[in-house]
């Protein structure tokens, strides 16, 4: 028991460290931009990707940064890349 509560402990705090730790998007023109927000937000912009409406203006300029973006690092690298190239895919 005393193991589950240390590893939920744990759990906890890396997600909350995660949370606040911004992507930073690297442009063409070799300037960055953060982009901050919880886990939920960042899905929001993979959802945004695949076609989702009802964005907000933050969201909109977030999606157009990832578009844009030569790189991108951070916590949320992976879920930035996969919705860039959903962004980017040819609609069918």
């Amino acid at each position: 028991m005393y193991k589950r509560r240390t590893l939920e402990k744990r759990l906890r705090a890396l997600e909350s460290q995660h949370r606040f730790e911004p992507d930073i998007i690297t442009l063409t023109d070799g300037s960055q931009r953060k982009i901050f927000g919880s886990s939920d937000y960042r899905l929001s912009l993979l959802s945004a990707a695949l076609g989702a409406g009802g964005l907000t203006p933050a969201q909109v300029a977030d999606l157009d940064l990832i578009r844009r973006a030569v790189t991108i690092r951070g916590p949320s690298e992976g879920l930035f890349e996969l919705a860039r190239a959903i962004a980017d895919s040819p609609d069918e």
